[in-house]
């Protein structure tokens, strides 16, 4: 159930899939009177961010979260939700409703169940739900052999999200769970750069997620999902 579009410039990608998203989230809104959007934030999804942020929608009626975030302070540069208030939670879209995966425990780990329940605040399934992947293979904070990262891709785990450690940051994580992520309407998987296309080539050579975790996105049947490319 894996597209693959492969766009001539970032610039172009970026207006295309505002677009697709924006007409994703009204149709869904037309429906059932809400929408809701689940992205992960990185550098190369800040020009995206600030094509949605302008563009017109009933965005009181969008609410927004994000598929992992670092537990650092939410005005940390190293904070997804820092991120996404400078780019897309601003302009027109500073009208949508914005749920943070971070709260004021001091650990992932011990905030994760007051998330879990906040998280039941959002629409389901999600309506689109927009991924990143690292060059190591990681998408959300499915990191290559971390420890927690059987549980994080548990389908039978019943679980929203869960804590978990990357093997080269000193502060913990909290991402949303493989099941979470693929109880939604259509999934896109951003790429940019020769690098993430050869890594992307890479992961569709083998199924072994402990590797490379972006594959359980990729591999499975239960969700659409459409891997965008453009070289920068």
């Amino acid at each position: 159930m894996t597209k693959f579009t492969q766009y001539p410039s970032t610039d172009v990608l970026d207006k295309s899939l505002a677009q697709e998203i924006i007409q994703k989230l009204a149709q869904s809104i037309a429906k059932k009177g809400k929408a809701s959007l689940v992205v992960s934030a990185g550098h190369s999804l800040t020009g995206l961010f600030s094509i949605l942020s302008k563009q017109h929608l009933d965005w009181d009626k969008v609410t927004i979260t994000l598929v992992d975030e670092c537990w650092v302070d939410v005005l940390s540069s190293l904070s997804n939700e820092h991120q996404l208030r400078q780019y897309l939670l601003t302009g027109l879209a500073a009208n949508s409703h914005f749920i943070s995966l971070k709260n004021n425990k001091a650990t992932a780990a011990q905030g994760e169940k007051q998330t879990e329940n906040t998280l039941k605040n959002i629409l389901r399934p999600f309506d689109v739900v927009l991924l990143e992947m690292g060059n190591d293979g990681h998408t959300a904070s499915f990191f290559p052999k971390s420890k927690e990262l059987h549980s994080a891709l548990d389908m039978y785990s019943n679980r929203t999200c869960i804590a978990i450690m990357s093997l080269d940051a000193p502060y913990s994580r909290i991402t949303m769970t493989l099941p979470s992520l693929l109880h939604s309407k259509y999934i896109y998987l951003y790429l940019t750069g020769e690098q993430q296309h050869i890594t992307y080539q890479k992961a569709q050579d083998d199924a072994d997620v402990n590797e490379m975790p972006v594959r359980a996105i990729l591999n499975q049947i239960l969700t659409p999902v459409e891997v965008v490319w453009a070289p920068k």
